[in-house]
């Protein structure tokens, strides 16, 4: 898994009025943050599909989980998720989730086995 193309604040809010006009803005004292992510399935089951659905969790720079009451909705396609793979399968989109303003916040991955998690900056 890779996540790319990292924004924050004013631009990420510009870039999902763009996507939808009904998109709200972030609450007081929180920002969006939009990023690309690329999910490869390397090994997996040949008769069995791997079910991504899209299961991201923003963690706060003092470690706790941050709640997310509104999900941002991107334009036809974008959206990473709810796909099944296979293996060799790629899965590609964009997610948003909201973060407190300026918080070097962490992004936990759980994907569908909840048994990991891997980490990401969101810079």
């Amino acid at each position: 898994m890779s996540i790319d193309n990292v924004i924050r604040g004013q631009e990420a809010y510009d870039y999902l009025i763009k996507a939808n006009e009904y998109n709200e803005e972030a609450p007081e004292g929180q920002e969006w943050v939009v990023f690309d992510v690329e999910l490869k399935v390397n090994e997996g089951d040949e008769d069995e599909p791997y079910y991504e659905i899209g299961m991201f969790t923003p963690i706060s720079s003092n470690g706790e989980e941050i709640p997310q009451g509104n999900y941002p909705t991107f334009s036809d396609g974008e959206q990473f998720g709810d796909v099944d793979l296979y293996e060799g399968g790629t899965a590609k989109g964009k997610f948003g989730i909201l973060v407190p303003e300026g918080d070097d916040s962490l992004m936990e991955y759980n994907g569908n086995s909840f048994t990991t998690s891997v980490f990401f900056a969101l810079k």
